[in-house]
């Protein structure tokens, strides 16, 4: 269950993180501290989650990890935001 949690929270963190950056350049300041709240949420679990994995060599809580942040830019990218 760890496994899919790390990775959807991974996934959550790496698009909220962009979608974040493009708010902030609208100067829209209501909805940038809403996602910076969200953001802040998802990096300390993704981070607490894979700082243990990593301790306990856990492979694939590493691969979790690494694969959901992967999908995460690569989808934030692929998602258009309306203006």
């Amino acid at each position: 269950m760890d496994l899919v949690i790390i990775f959807v929270c991974q996934l959550l963190f790496q698009l909220s993180r962009t979608y974040g950056q493009r708010v902030v350049s609208r100067d829209n300041a209501l909805q940038a501290t809403l996602v910076s709240s969200i953001i802040m949420v998802l990096w300390l679990v993704t981070t607490g989650m894979g700082v243990k994995f990593f301790n306990d060599m856990n492979v694939w809580g590493i691969l979790s990890y690494l694969t959901g942040g992967v999908l995460g830019v690569y989808l934030s990218f692929k998602i258009p935001i309306k203006e």
